[in-house]
């Protein structure tokens, strides 16, 4: 039986995922309304007199509506619900939405924060300092610490990895398999996906954080790397919902403990590679069709 684009593009028997009904205008488009997004996310809404509206229903919510939430409306709506959902007439289960894939999720995201905290703690017992409650839990608060991270799990990091890794990566795939091989079409498709992953943060580096140009080139790279990163991490455990925890915790730790920024990095970049090793290593070893 002949495999499916998908299968021979990621190497998996059995995707479920039927991008081959999308074609070169919902791709355009998806990626039109990703730029307008964009720009109107960081040119508008997270500028005054928007941003300032936002904080005070972040103050009125107690931390629990953040503006990174609101704001992630925008791509939501317009990229996948106008341009994937309806004009590619996918189902939020062809994009990995399910009830099924939560649980492993939950549990896989919880380990991962698990760990942050077990270095964190490490780390200051190494350094002779006490174990304290890090003073972000006081000041802005519980609400706010929890309010950020819900803010990245049902907004930034769904929006962002539901669009470049269970869309953009197989759509373009499957396209660039009209001319390439499997390998040669993967290849090209994760490093164009990634890197129009990375290239959609310019706005926000260039009118909210006001970034040198000196610093954008190895923020792209940063960010290409970790978007590459993150789609071996879908490839290897197929669960869009555990990506999206895991890239949750990579913008907001929800650290216990005070702990340098570069050993949340290191603790997480080393997880990761861990999962993406060892479910590859299960593969290879299981053979073709046998893993889960």
């Amino acid at each position: 039986m002949r495999r499916s684009y998908r299968d021979r593009c990621e190497g998996n028997e059995g995707g479920s995922l039927p991008l081959h009904r999308v074609g070169g205008g919902v791709i355009a488009l998806a990626l039109a309304l990703q730029v307008a997004s964009s720009l109107f996310v960081n040119a508008v809404v997270f500028q005054d007199p928007v941003i300032g509206w936002l904080q005070g229903l972040r103050r009125v919510t107690g931390g629990l509506v953040v503006p990174n939430l609101v704001a992630n409306l925008v791509p939501m709506g317009l990229v996948v619900g106008g341009a994937m959902f309806l004009a590619g007439r996918l189902r939020p289960r062809d994009v990995g939405w399910t009830r099924a894939s939560l649980p492993v999720a939950l549990g896989g995201t919880f380990a991962f924060w698990v760990a942050l905290q077990a270095a964190a703690a490490a780390a200051l017992l190494q350094a002779g300092r006490p174990l304290m409650l890090a003073s972000s839990w006081t000041d802005p608060g519980s609400g706010s610490m929890i309010g950020e991270l819900l803010g990245q799990v049902l907004g930034n990091a769904l929006a962002e990895e539901t669009f470049f890794c269970a869309f953009l990566f197989h759509a373009l795939c499957g396209t660039l398999l009209e001319w390439w091989g499997p390998r040669a079409a993967g290849c090209a498709a994760a490093l164009g996906s990634q890197a129009v992953f990375a290239l959609a943060h310019l706005p926000n580096r260039l009118l909210v954080k006001g970034m040198p140009a000196d610093q954008l080139a190895a923020d792209q790279v940063r960010l290409l790397v970790m978007g590459l990163l993150f789609l071996a991490l879908y490839l290897a455990t197929r669960n869009l919902l555990f990506v999206v925890g895991v890239h949750a915790l990579f913008n907001r730790p929800v650290l216990l403990f005070d702990a340098p920024r570069d050993l949340v990095l290191l603790v997480l970049l080393l997880g990761l590679v861990a999962v993406v090793g060892f479910r590859s290593l299960w593969r290879v070893r299981a053979g073709p069709g046998e893993s889960s």
